[in-house]
């Protein structure tokens, strides 16, 4: 339990330090500026506050998402003794509930005070550099890298394309390893989209990939199943098509029978 909470508070933090970096993009006029000013007073706690706020937002979500499929494993296969279907389930969703509002709360604070020294400043939200535009249009890839709190590492590479500034769709291949259970490692292959909606620098997204999990090193020999993963989050724009995404992620290795799930945190960087 200590480990764990360890690994959610530094991948919080992280959250943060990437939210402070030097507002290169918002201090100075962007590709898609709507304000030659050089610096605007509060914009760097605003993306901060953003960055808490988002985060929170897409960890309350995935733990709703355990809740609901929790309750759906439930009503299908009653009692049986799957990962998912252990009374384990909706105290890391609660959990996850409880802890994605504390850190949403934490970031208000922030966010209206950011908004404040923009207005004080003489300045309106408007102001503020959009970093969408049609140069965010193309191919692009995402990489993600993460793992979570039930004992697992995972890798995913997706190319795709950027319909617009504001909808991803591509094609992906990860694999999950998992230190303890019933399996070991578990690679997949699926088709992905993302949502961002905004054009702040710092934006909310939410995700919902969808494939088969593929034969692996599995000690029950299971053959493929359907896959399904729903991420939501931070975006954080640094240029152009470029950005960082803070994660956090519910994966099902077998949407079927609801059995295998992942609950988990990452970090992404698509170009």
């Amino acid at each position: 339990m200590i480990r764990r909470f360890f690994f959610v508070a530094a991948w919080v933090v992280l959250a943060l330090s990437v939210s402070v970096l030097p507002m290169k993009a918002q201090t100075m006029t962007s590709d898609y500026a709507t304000t030659s000013s050089d610096k605007i007073p509060g914009a760097g706690l605003l993306g901060t506050g953003q960055g808490f706020v988002w985060t929170g937002v897409g960890m309350a979500s995935t733990g709703v998402a355990l809740l609901a499929v929790g309750i759906m494993h439930e009503k299908i296969n009653p009692r049986q003794g799957q990962e998912i279907g252990t009374p384990v389930w909706p105290i890391f969703g609660l959990g996850e509930v409880a802890l994605g509002s504390a850190v949403a709360l934490l970031g208000l604070p922030m966010l209206f005070g950011g908004k404040a020294m923009v207005r004080n400043a003489g300045f309106t939200m408007d102001d503020l550099p959009a970093f969408a535009g049609p140069d965010q249009r193309g191919f692009g890839t995402l990489v993600e890298l993460g793992g979570g709190i039930d004992s697992h590492l995972f890798a995913r590479f997706i190319p795709g394309w950027h319909l617009n500034e504001h909808v991803f769709l591509g094609g992906g291949i990860g694999v999950t390893a998992f230190n303890a259970g019933r399996y070991n490692v578990i690679p997949a292959a699926f088709v992905a989209s993302r949502f961002t909606p905004g054009s702040s620098r710092v934006v909310p997204f939410f995700g919902l990939d969808l494939g088969a999990s593929l034969p692996g090193e599995r000690s029950d020999g299971s053959e493929c199943a359907l896959y399904m993963s729903y991420r939501a989050g931070a975006r954080i724009h640094t240029h152009g098509r470029q950005s960082l995404y803070l994660t956090t992620n519910l994966d099902l290795f077998d949407v079927t029978n609801f059995n295998g799930a992942a609950l988990g945190f990452g970090l992404g960087y698509q170009f």
